[in-house]
């Protein structure tokens, strides 16, 4: 590249084989940008303006145990102008992939940085980064009770108290289940004789 000079926030340079004049920047806030630069040679006076790439991502599952296999989504990102979009995706774990939709699998534990880059077709490009906290596994909650109405021939259609108790105490599982590591709940009893897994996706 010829007369590549450092500019504030980015560089610029004039490409040979293609006959354009890029400007590069990096951003590390998603959102909406405008930029114009004027250049001046001793010919012409000219303009040049393009509204970088609004960049999003979405991952899931959003709490990802070691070895389970995540999915990368940056289908919310696009160009204002309509222009093709290029995505690289860093997973900060020595993964680097390309595409707006990517697979990666994380076999440490802990937070982990993405960063996904996306660069317009004329080469303007934005960084976003979000965090992915990997867990090492998933806890499992085992309620029993195997005395509820065991020998009883008529329950009078009535719930026993231990019933109940025991309905509200899944019942606050389930409606915490976004708050804590939870994947199974066993139930072994009356209630459930085989003791099947009850499991929460």
């Amino acid at each position: 590249m010829d007369n590549c000079p450092t500019l504030p926030g980015g560089y610029l340079y004039f490409e040979k084989n293609t006959g354009l004049l890029v400007y590069g920047m990096v951003y590390y806030t998603g959102g909406l940008y405008n930029y114009t630069f004027e250049l001046t040679d001793t010919n012409a006076n000219f303009e040049i303006s393009n509204q970088p790439p609004v960049v999003d991502f979405t991952f899931s599952p959003d709490k990802p145990i070691i070895g389970e296999k995540m999915k990368f989504n940056a289908s919310k990102s696009y160009d204002p102008e309509g222009g093709e979009l290029n995505y690289v995706w860093d997973f900060g774990d020595g993964n680097i992939k390309l595409g707006k939709i990517v697979e990666n699998t994380y076999y440490i534990d802990g937070e982990h940085d993405v960063y996904l880059t996306v660069q317009d077709d004329i080469g303007q490009m934005i960084t976003i980064q979000k965090k992915v906290t990997i867990v090492t596994e998933w806890t499992y909650a085992i309620i029993t009770d195997l005395h509820i109405g065991r020998g009883y021939e008529n329950y009078q259609r009535e719930e026993y108290y231990l019933t109940e108790r025991l309905r509200l105490a899944i019942q606050e599982i389930i409606d915490n289940k976004k708050l804590n590591n939870i994947k199974f709940v066993m139930v072994l009893g009356d209630l459930t004789e085989s003791g099947k897994n009850a499991e929460f996706q």
